[in-house]
């Protein structure tokens, strides 16, 4: 078996402002595991765990769909806890701005991968984001979070990248088995 997930790997320009900020908000946070630049990614789906020989099927059933799907552009929006509106949260995200293409790459993927992701998770609020930190404990009473002192510029969306989750006492550790583009324009 094998941990998978879908995800968006965002542009140098904002992987190196979120980096930033992490290792600038790490010392107010002392409590938060804060994830490393290289981990730095928008999980379209997490499949959980799918059997060895159905990887390859699935990341070329992926392709095949997704060849179809145009590029599209995300921005940046805030700083927050997380869950959203949760009063004791155990995340900080970057979220970005709510976006239908996010949305539809989503059920896409979700659609696609319900037969070889047997024990995939329910879908959650489809809200594109960049998980920044997670908490060892749930935070009560906190208050608000610094942010980003300069929003990075929207990037684009052309491709996505099957990447396998090794859990380890350290953290994870992400390794993309495939980069699958979007539909290429002309």
């Amino acid at each position: 078996m094998r941990r998978l997930f879908l995800a968006i790997r965002p542009s140098a320009a904002t992987l190196d402002a979120l980096a930033s900020y992490a290792q600038a908000q790490a010392r107010h946070w002392p409590d938060a595991r804060w994830t490393r630049r290289e981990n730095l990614h928008l999980t379209v789906c997490f499949f959980g765990d799918v059997e060895e020989d159905r990887v390859m099927p699935l990341a070329d059933d992926l392709a095949l769909s997704l060849a179809a799907v145009p590029p599209f552009r995300l921005e940046y929006a805030k700083i927050s806890f997380a869950p959203p509106g949760s009063r004791a949260p155990t995340m900080i995200w970057a979220s970005f701005r709510p976006s239908r293409a996010y949305e539809d790459l989503a059920r896409l993927v979700r659609a696609v991968a319900q037969k070889y992701a047997l024990g995939m998770p329910e879908e959650k609020d489809l809200l594109p984001h960049v998980t920044l930190a997670r908490f060892r404990d749930r935070q009560r009473g906190v208050a608000g979070l610094a942010q980003l002192a300069a929003a990075p510029p929207p990037f684009t969306v052309s491709a996505v990248e099957l990447v396998e989750s090794e859990l380890t006492a350290a953290g994870p550790n992400y390794s993309t088995l495939e980069v699958i583009s979007l539909r290429k324009t002309p």
